[in-house]
C-alpha cells in the first residue's frame, strides 16, 4: 500500500512487515510469525517489576468479531479471574494496540501453541514466566487448563475448588445428552491446535472419529500426540484415516467412503459436504456462514454444556429423520 493513498487518520498508524519469501507457507505459520514480530517489535522493559496477578494469553486465533468469538475470550476471563489472576494482554483478542503494549507488565504469559515460537524470546528477553496450554475445550482439557496454572502460579488450592464446584454444575446437565452420541461416528476438519485440543472432547462425549483433516502440514510429534490421545482411549478406533496438509477433494473422498453422523469443520466443509448429505457443526475458522449474537462460548466448562447441545441436537434431528424414513419404506412395503 502506498503512504500516498493513506487517509490523514492512519498516516500515525505503526507498520510491520512481515518477512515472508516467496510466499510460502500458509494461513497459520503466517499467524505464528505475526505474533512473534509484533511482540518482537513492542517497547519492552526486561528489568521492569512483574504484577504476579497479571498474565498474557498468547496465540489464541481470533476469528472474527462475533459473540461466540467474544463469549470464549470472556471464559478466558472468568476462568482466570477464578484463580484470583487478571488477563492483561491477549494476543489476539480484537482489543487495540495499546492493550498489546502493556505486556510486559505481567509475570506470566498462557502460551497456546501458536505462540511457541516466541517462549524463548519471552522468558530471556522479557523475564516472564510461560505456561504452556492446549485450549480448554472439554472436560478433561478444561481440568488440565486450569491445574496447569494454578500449579505454575501457587493457587492450586482455589484450582481444585474451581474444578470440584463446576464439574458438580456441568456434569449432572451433560449425563441426559451423552447417550444420544454414544457411538456416533464423526469426522473433524480443523487446524492442529483445535484438532488436539477437541479431540478428547469428542472422545469423552462418546464419539467415535473416523476422518481427521489437518488443514497444516503437522511435524511428527503432532501426529504422535493426536495418535497416543487416540490409543489411550478406550474406543475401537481401528479405521480411523487421519489426513495432515488435507485439501477439499481428500476430504470429500474420505468422507464419501466413510459412514459420518456429523462433520466438525469450517463452512467450507459445511458447503463441500451438502451433495453428501452430512450434517456440519461449524466450529473451525474460516465461519463465514455462521452469525452468533449472543454468548455461546465453546472453551471451559460453559463451552462443554453449548458444544455438547449443538452435537445432541444435530444427532438428535438425523435420528428421526432416519425413524421417520424407515417407517414410510414399512408403511410402503406392508
Amino acid at each position: 500500500m502506498a503512504l500516498s493513498n493513506l487517509k490523514d487518520k492512519d498516516k500515525n498508524s505503526k507498520f510491520l512487515a512481515l518477512n515472508t519469501p516467496g510466499f510460502r507457507g500458509d494461513f497459520y505459520e503466517g499467524f505464528e510469525y505475526a505474533i512473534e514480530k509484533i511482540i518482537k517489535t513492542l517497547t519492552q522493559h526486561k528489568g521492569s517489576t512483574k504484577n504476579e496477578n497479571k498474565v498474557n494469553i498468547i496465540g489464541y486465533l481470533f476469528s472474527r468479531y462475533e459473540e461466540d468469538e467474544q463469549s470464549n475470550i470472556k471464559e478466558l476471563k472468568n476462568i482466570l479471574g477464578e484463580l484470583g489472576l487478571e488477563v492483561n494482554s491477549i494476543f489476539f483478542s480484537g482489543g487495540n494496540f495499546e492493550e498489546l503494549e502493556k505486556f510486559a507488565q505481567a509475570k506470566y504469559n498462557i502460551i497456546f501453541p501458536y505462540a511457541e515460537r516466541c517462549t524463548q524470546y519471552l522468558q530471556d528477553e522479557i523475564g516472564q514466566q510461560n505456561i504452556s496450554c492446549d485450549l480448554p475445550v472439554g472436560l478433561e482439557k478444561t481440568i488440565e487448563f486450569i491445574r496447569k496454572i494454578a500449579k505454575a502460579t501457587g493457587r492450586t488450592k482455589e484450582g481444585n475448588a474451581m474444578i470440584e464446584t463446576k464439574l458438580a454444575e456441568i456434569v449432572p446437565k451433560i449425563q441426559n445428552c451423552i447417550h444420544r452420541l454414544t457411538g456416533k461416528s464423526i469426522a473433524m476438519i480443523s487446524d492442529k491446535q483445535s484438532i488436539l485440543s477437541f479431540l478428547p472432547a469428542i472422545l469423552e462425549f462418546g464419539l467415535e472419529p473416523k476422518v481427521i483433516g489437518i488443514y497444516n502440514d503437522i511435524p511428527q510429534n503432532t501426529l504422535s500426540k493426536i495418535q497416543k490421545i487416540i490409543f489411550e482411549s478406550t474406543l475401537n478406533i481401528s479405521d480411523l484415516k487421519i489426513i495432515p496438509k488435507c485439501n477439499r477433494k481428500q476430504i470429500k473422498d474420505a468422507i464419501r467412503s466413510s459412514y459420518i453422523d456429523f462433520c466438525i469443520a469450517s463452512s467450507i466443509e459445511s458447503r463441500d459436504l451438502d451433495e453428501l448429505g452430512v450434517p456440519v457443526l461449524e466450529y473451525s475458522f474460516p465461519l463465514f456462514e455462521k452469525h452468533c449474537s449472543f454468548d455461546s462460548p465453546s472453551l471451559g466448562f460453559s463451552g462443554v454444556g453449548n458444544l455438547i447441545t449443538q452435537m445432541f441436537n444435530i444427532v438428535n434431528k438425523k435420528f428421526y429423520r432416519r425413524e421417520s424414513v424407515i417407517d414410510k419404506l414399512n408403511y410402503i412395503k406392508n
